[in-house]
C-alpha cells in the first residue's frame, strides 16, 4: 500500500501536466475557474493583492485592467503572456469578497509569430485532426497548445501565491 501511494505521489507531476483544459458547457468557451477561501483576509487586502498581481505579471497593470471596482470588489483585465512560437492573449475576471475570491480566465486567443493568424484555444482543442488516439495533440498545433495551457496554469497558480499573501501591518 505504501509503494501504490508513493508511485502515486511520483507520478501526480505527469498527470498535472497532461492535463487538458475543458470546455466550459454553457459559454462554449476554455474556462479555468474557482473559488478559493481565504479565511483571513478582507476584500481590501484581497483587492490590494490583486492589484500587485497585476503589476507584477503584465508590462503595465494600466493597459491590462479594463474594469477597477474596489468597492464592488471587481477587477476584470485582459492579459497577453508572450510564448515561444507565439502570444497568448486572456481574459482575466476577479470578484472578491471577505475571506474568499473567484477567479475566471476564459477568452483565450493564440496568435502565432506569423502575422495574419489568431485562433482561439477552443479551435486549436477541438481542430478534427489535431489529436492522437492517446488523447495527445498532433505537432502541427501541439506548438502552440501545449505551452497555452502551462502558460494559463503559471498564471492561476500565481496569481493563488500572491493572493494568499498577508500584507504587512509594519515595516
Amino acid at each position: 500500500m505504501k509503494n501504490l501511494l508513493l508511485a502515486f505521489i511520483f507520478c501526480l507531476p505527469i498527470f498535472a501536466s497532461a492535463q487538458r483544459p475543458t470546455i466550459d458547457s454553457i459559454t462554449k468557451k476554455v474556462t479555468y475557474s474557482d473559488v478559493v477561501s481565504i479565511v483571513s483576509s478582507n476584500k481590501d487586502q484581497l483587492y490590494n493583492n490583486a492589484k500587485i498581481w497585476f503589476i507584477n505579471n503584465f508590462k503595465s497593470a494600466n493597459d491590462v485592467i479594463q474594469l477597477d471596482d474596489k468597492q464592488a470588489g471587481h477587477i476584470i483585465g485582459k492579459g497577453l503572456t508572450q510564448l515561444p512560437d507565439s502570444r497568448l492573449w486572456f481574459t482575466v475576471d476577479l470578484q472578491l469578497k471577505d475571506g474568499r475570491y473567484k477567479y475566471t480566465l476564459t477568452n483565450f486567443y493564440v496568435t502565432p509569430l506569423q502575422p495574419g493568424q489568431q485562433y482561439t484555444l477552443e479551435y486549436l482543442i477541438s481542430l478534427p485532426g489535431n489529436n492522437n488516439s492517446d488523447g495527445t495533440f498532433k505537432p502541427r498545433f501541439k506548438r502552440f497548445i501545449e505551452p497555452a495551457i502551462q502558460a494559463i496554469q503559471d498564471n492561476v497558480n500565481s496569481l493563488k501565491q500572491a493572493m494568499s499573501l498577508k500584507s504587512p501591518t509594519d515595516f
